[in-house]
């Protein structure tokens, strides 16, 4: 019985196929998730980088930060729950700053609950004075489609899945 069952050869294509089906699927299911995700960084910067330009040309009155978040995720559009899962800090720079001593301190995904709660991304938040170098730092956390098996998964999550990104915009009030 065991010999005979060796040399049976029937099937032998349909596992073959359902090993090919689900490495190929794999690959497709992670292209679509990177695209989807790009798709929403990429939503994230051009939205910045109007509020950025509506910011800079004077264009928002009263820029509040209530009113520059509402500003980036009306333009941005496609983030889900935006005003809860987007955080904005402004930084004045200074004539000799550079952009790696000015750290964010947005998201942190190792920090408990706590200390997450504890963090008020409006305080301290400003648009600056004529003559002033403003950065924006915009952190948002994102839902990527596949919860796990990705190439997404290297990326730095919440224990909830959402993965980090960050853009940055800067601008230059006029005097």
């Amino acid at each position: 019985m065991s010999k005979r069952f060796l040399k049976d050869d029937q099937g032998s294509s349909t596992i073959e196929f359902i090993i090919v089906f689900a490495i190929y699927f794999g690959f497709v299911f992670s292209i679509i998730d990177i695209g989807w995700y790009m798709v929403k960084v990429i939503q994230l910067e051009r939205g910045v980088d109007l509020v950025t330009r509506e910011l800079r040309l004077g264009l928002i009155d009263d820029p509040t930060y209530d009113t520059v978040l509402d500003k980036v995720c009306e333009e941005t559009g496609i983030l889900d729950d935006c005003t809860q899962n987007v955080v904005i800090q402004s930084q004045i720079m200074q004539a000799n700053a550079t952009p790696q001593d000015l750290s964010p301190l947005c998201f942190d995904p190792s920090a408990t609950p706590d200390e997450q709660a504890d963090f008020d991304p409006s305080e301290g938040f400003s648009t600056g004075v004529a003559s002033d170098q403003v950065l924006f730092t915009i952190c948002a956390k994102i839902k990527p489609i596949l919860a796990s098996g990705s190439i997404l998964s290297i990326l730095p999550t919440f224990d909830d899945g959402h993965l980090v990104v960050t853009s940055r915009a800067g601008f230059l009030n006029e005097p």
